[in-house]
């Protein structure tokens, strides 16, 4: 017990041990993050960097990861929070804000020349997605939680997600639209992939700090700097820059 006691105490980041808060994003997520170690960018560090480093005058690391191994990170203590949706795998291991940083809807994704392209833009309930492969990136807590006995294909970027989709790989992929919209227009596949119109859940993110960190004590501070920051329009501008 002693052992595992020291072990425990052990397990802090290195960020922590200095005096800064380590975040991790997923690197191949754009607009919200993209960029991997201390290259990552978009719209979730901008807002970390406005609430945590410019107003709370927090000292903060971002670095992009792999999300699977981003996750892992907060999880093991190598990291301290990353911006994601609290789901009931990550409440075990994190405490989240109050305050939501974004919320988007959950869309499908299929490739137009679909056999069943017809069929499938009208569906509205996620049992109906059962008889198909579905896509999803390696991390992706939503489909880990909502899809469960479907048959999922997981990649370990977005890139190789929806050219899958378009090269019919796999039938469908669901994400939010925030990040599958311009991605498919980046990659050029625009022509090739269309939407499915029907909303199938609505993501909401949040800051979310390893229960063992000393930085969670930051969370009441940060819902207090979040929502000036949402009444006094600086996380409007943000998300518009990022076209969000």
């Amino acid at each position: 017990m002693l052992i595992l006691l020291a072990c425990c105490t052990l397990a802090v980041s290195a960020a922590e041990r200095s005096g800064a808060i380590k975040v991790v994003y997923f690197q191949d997520y754009p607009p919200f993050s993209s960029g991997a170690g201390d290259q990552v960018q978009g719209a979730f560090v901008d807002i970390m960097q406005e609430a945590l480093v410019k107003r709370m005058k927090q000292p903060t690391i971002h670095s992009g990861y792999p999300w699977e191994r981003a996750q892992y990170m907060v999880k093991q203590g190598d990291a301290d929070a990353f911006v994601t949706v609290h789901n009931p795998d990550r409440q075990r291991y994190t405490e989240a804000s109050s305050e939501i940083l974004y919320s988007d809807e959950i869309r499908f994704y299929v490739r137009k020349n679909h056999p069943d392209f017809n069929k499938i833009k009208t569906f509205t309930r996620l049992e109906q997605w059962i008889p198909y492969r579905i896509g999803s990136y390696i991390g992706a807590g939503w489909t880990k939680t909502s899809l469960g006995g479907f048959n999922i294909t997981y990649f370990p970027l977005s890139e190789s997600l929806y050219r899958s989709v378009a090269e019919g790989i796999v039938d469908a992929s669901p994400e939010v639209a925030g990040h599958a919209r311009p991605y498919i227009l980046k990659q050029g596949l625009k022509d090739k992939i269309a939407e499915v119109p029907h909303s199938f859940d609505t993501l909401r993110y949040r800051l979310c700090i390893r229960k063992s960190s000393n930085f969670v004590k930051l969370l009441p501070e940060f819902d207090k700097t979040l929502k000036a920051m949402r009444h006094d329009g600086s996380l409007a501008e943000i998300l518009k820059k990022h076209d969000l």
